[in-house]
């Protein structure tokens, strides 16, 4: 459904792409979409990704609870956003399984066609995105946009033994688990 409402309401036109070895994300492609990958991207791949996002590249990274893609530290250092190593939940709207239906849209074009669904998108098992703190951010770093977020009854559980909520290390209220970042 989601590749649908990409192609009706962004005319884009889904297909498969390898980055293994030299081989660069075309320059036509206007969204690199990475969906929930179980293994770590090699180097040559976070290299060419990368350079397709520093030409101006979109990218559109989807990484569950306990995905090891390798994106870490290219997104906290280059890229101004720090993945959360965490679970984030909903008591509003959590369904069994790690489903947490989201109805908290940022204000950006990939996500206005979802602020006019009435059922919210349903995601699992999503990892928080916070932008790097400000103090730490230089004046040409990237800019960092929430797309989608919990409601206020949010929260972001560690991954650690329990998978009971922690007041003391996790984090509550409006959690971001889907960002825009843009130079």
């Amino acid at each position: 459904k989601f590749i649908e409402l990409l192609q009706r309401s962004n005319g884009l036109t889904p297909f498969g792409l390898s980055l293994a070895g030299t081989n660069p994300v075309p320059a036509d492609c206007s969204l690199l979409v990475i969906a929930g990958p179980f293994t770590p991207l090699h180097a040559d791949e976070i290299n060419q990704l990368n350079n397709y996002l520093n030409r101006g590249g979109r990218a559109l990274v989807l990484l569950p609870e306990n995905s090891n893609a390798g994106l870490d530290l290219l997104l906290r250092t280059s890229w101004g956003v720090e993945l959360g190593d965490d679970r984030v939940v909903d008591t509003s709207s959590a369904r069994e399984g790690g489903f947490v239906i989201l109805n908290n849209f940022g204000d950006h074009d990939i996500v206005r066609p979802f602020g006019v669904t009435q059922n919210g998108l349903v995601v699992a098992t999503p990892r928080s995105v916070t932008p790097r703190s400000a103090a730490t951010a230089g004046s040409d770093s990237p800019q960092v946009r929430p797309l989608v977020s919990t409601s206020p009854s949010g929260k972001a559980i560690g991954n650690r033994g329990s998978r009971q909520f922690d007041p003391r290390s996790d984090k509550a209220g409006v959690i971001h688990v889907a960002v825009a970042v843009e130079r």
